[in-house]
């Protein structure tokens, strides 16, 4: 159960996984990454040989000892989520006691960093997953800030970066506003897997949410209180018009107060 779990999650982040990749061929940037390289001013990641980073966003602390229920993890000086639950772990440079039963490996979202995600839960191989839409779950630092830079090819052909047949989608979160652009490197290229989005979720996001205003195509759609979902420490917008932001470019205005303006048409799951 607990390797088809995480089997399972290494399918929901294979586009995080795949850029990282991508980096490491590019600019030779680790996949598997040591702490004191993401923070070499803290001395303490030196000596640190029982946790480590996946690329710069996710933080693994396994537990490695037979019987072993807890670890303890150091985090430096950042904040840092529980990867499942999306709860606020640490905020600051300390040793943190997390649960580790034996199905479980505790993993963290780092503060400032954002994630595509796909529902993997019936997924077997890659080919299961081209027609999950992208989740985009953006995992706010201590400014209220989260971006990340995604690198797509057609995930087959060999020469991809020499003919310049990809794409890059940036994502970012800031001032109640989220942005996504789809950059296409080469007009003769097509993403053909690419399946628009599903959901958007604020980790760290606390402010009352009244509704939102997408911006996609020329066109604005109203977000109500249908298409919100919060928690104490979250907010996702669901339903989002798919036939809008297939191009990959759109905007997510956040509002916080009560809004009767008719700011464009109105979109309800």
């Amino acid at each position: 159960a607990a390797s088809q779990k995480y089997l399972r999650i290494r399918y929901s982040i294979i586009l995080y996984m795949y850029t990282l990749f991508y980096q490491a061929s590019t600019n030779g940037s680790t996949v598997w990454r040591h702490m004191m390289f993401e923070f070499p001013q803290d001395v303490k990641t030196l000596t640190l040989d029982q946790q480590f980073l996946l690329g710069d966003a996710i933080l693994v602390t396994p537990a490695l000892n037979e019987g072993q229920t807890q670890v303890t993890a150091y985090f430096p000086d950042a904040i840092f989520y529980d990867f499942e639950t999306y709860e606020l772990v640490s905020d600051k440079a300390q040793d943190v006691t997390v649960d580790a039963p034996l199905t479980e490996m505790p993993m963290f979202i780092r503060g400032g960093y954002a994630l595509v995600m796909q529902d993997a839960s019936t997924a077997l191989c890659m080919n299961d997953l081209i027609s999950q839409p992208l989740n985009l779950v953006f995992a706010l630092d201590s400014n209220g800030e989260a971006s990340y830079s995604y690198y797509f090819d057609d995930g087959i052909s060999l020469n991809s970066l020499e003919d310049n047949l990809n794409a890059t989608l940036d994502i970012s979160y800031s001032n109640d506003v989220v942005k996504s652009t789809m950059t296409i490197n080469n007009p003769d290229f097509v993403i053909s897997k690419f399946n628009g989005f599903g959901d958007v979720t604020l980790i760290g996001y606390t402010d009352a949410v009244k509704s939102a205003v997408l911006t996609a195509g020329g066109k604005t759609y109203n977000l109500t209180s249908a298409n919100i979902k919060t928690t104490s420490n979250s907010v996702t917008f669901t339903g989002l018009p798919a036939d809008a932001i297939m191009s990959g470019n759109f905007t997510l205005n956040i509002n916080q107060s009560d809004s009767n303006v008719d700011l464009g048409q109105e979109f309800l799951p």
